[in-house]
């Protein structure tokens, strides 16, 4: 605490229900110097420059978004920059967000990173972290020990979107490689899962046909396709000693599949989004490109499944894939669904609500479940915990205050993404954030933001065991 009274702290927040992964208790909580530096029965015993009454509100650790995109290039037709987008994460409760940085074809991958940072990342309202982006060039793969050095050790794959991904999908030759190199610096390969060849020859068969609908799309990445991969990939992990994230889990199949491989191998992890626990296949029939994101949305008995595993663990983080788009670029892209819609929609900011709406209040999470989901697991899996993800002694005093009593309808008008849809438009959410804090500092209050542009930091991934977490 400096020279200053040991007795003073800067911001003392009292009465609420502090959550973490583990607990859900009334406690008060210190903070000094941007860090939390006591928490328990403090009310009365400690003086500090700002108290809070928090009481019948739910005190949690700042979410940490491990899958999160963003315009990083003037050309890309995604309308959230860093600056909007971290914007509307915060109002969703949001303190980090881990980035998928992709560089140009060719282009270094330690110059891609520098080039986002020095850009991009300086408009960040909060923290951030990136994610390594990697494509099939030997060059490039072998690059990956130095990307280590800038502070990014986790690794994205993709075993999809040769027609559609600018390059980016791997063969198995490639991908052992790659994955070869990321396990000799200990890192860890983000694997989006599913498996490509089976998917160019469905979309061949039925473009060829002229079927190119909703329904269409869905025939051409069956679960069959997730499971294919998600085997693929445990093997390569096996030959390669690399640790793996599969990136949304989306199926009761893959679900099942990644339960058995898990129980018998360590290293193999897995995150999804909430549209893959609430949102099904009637809504991309319904929606048409609105809805269009990949793996695509699936049964009802489907999102059962995948409810299932975030509670059993097997799915240990829930991120949201925040990829934002204008109605009319979806709309305008091209007559083929399958070929020329791009792929995502809006997320961020409806995550906590989504979550806490279906899950907690209808009993499928408990509050620590939910928190452990939203904040710890993935805070740990990327080597910020317990800095992020946490309301320990000596973590970053990132805090959402949430007031269960309250309820807030998702609207696109209302939201602060620069997308003009939300895929839960209407739907009504309980728990509305009254405040959010970013290293001790509100920066969100009500729905009065006081966080500018460049306010966040880049936080450096610190090594993780991913074979014993």
């Amino acid at each position: 605490m400096n020279d200053r009274d040991h007795d003073l702290a800067d911001l003392l927040i009292v009465g609420g229900t502090v959550v973490d992964g583990m607990v859900a208790a009334e406690a008060d909580l210190a903070v000094t110097d941007g860090k939390i530096t006591a928490v328990g029965d403090l009310a009365g015993k400690l003086r500090a420059t700002d108290t809070v009454d928090a009481k019948g509100l739910l005190v949690l650790p700042g979410l940490v978004d491990g899958h999160f995109h963003c315009a990083a290039a003037s050309a890309s037709k995604i309308v959230d920059d860093m600056r909007q987008g971290t914007i509307s994460a915060v109002h969703g409760g949001v303190t980090t967000v881990m980035v998928h940085v992709f560089g140009d074809r060719g282009q270094p991958l330690p110059e891609a990173l520098e080039a986002f940072s020095a850009t991009a990342g300086r408009r960040s309202v909060v923290d951030y972290g990136m994610h390594c982006g990697v494509r099939p060039e030997p060059a490039l793969i072998a690059q990956i020990p130095e990307v280590v050095e800038l502070g990014s050790r986790s690794f994205k794959f993709h075993l999809d979107y040769r027609k559609t991904g600018d390059g980016r999908m791997f063969d198995t030759d490639l991908l052992l490689a790659g994955m070869e190199q990321v396990a000799s610096v200990d890192g860890l390969a983000i694997v989006h899962a599913e498996d490509g060849h089976v998917i160019d020859h469905l979309e061949d068969r039925l473009s060829g046909r002229g079927e190119h609908t909703a329904a269409s799309y869905l025939a051409t990445r069956p679960d069959i396709a997730e499971s294919m991969a998600i085997d693929r990939v445990a093997a390569l992990s096996e030959l390669s000693g690399c640790a793996v994230l599969f990136a949304h889990i989306s199926s009761a199949r893959g679900a099942l599949r990644l339960a058995e491989l898990q129980a018998q191998r360590p290293g193999l992890h897995a995150e999804t989004q909430p549209q893959y626990m609430v949102l099904t296949d009637d809504d991309l029939r319904r929606e048409g490109r609105m809805a269009k994101v990949g793996p695509p949305l699936r049964s009802s008995a489907d999102t059962a499944a995948v409810w299932n595993a975030v509670r059993r663990g097997t799915v240990a983080s829930l991120s949201s894939d925040h990829v934002a788009y204008l109605r009319a670029t979806k709309e305008a892209a091209g007559p083929n669904f399958l070929l020329d819609t791009p792929f995502g929609m809006p997320g961020v900011e409806t995550m906590l609500g989504v979550v806490y709406t279906h899950g907690v209040a209808e009993g499928r999470l408990t509050l620590p479940q939910m928190v452990r989901a939203l904040s710890e697991a993935p805070a740990r899996r990327f080597g910020i915990y317990p800095q992020k993800g946490s309301l320990r002694v000596g973590a970053d005093a990132d805090i959402v205050l949430v007031d269960l009593d309250s309820t807030w309808t998702a609207t696109a008008s209302t939201l602060h993404s620069a997308a003009d849809f939300t895929p839960f438009e209407g739907w009504e959410m309980q728990g509305g954030i009254t405040a959010v804090y970013q290293r001790g500092q509100r920066i969100v209050d009500g729905s009065e933001l006081s966080a500018g542009e460049g306010d966040g930091r880049y936080i450096a991934q610190t090594p993780v065991d991913h074979f014993d977490l």
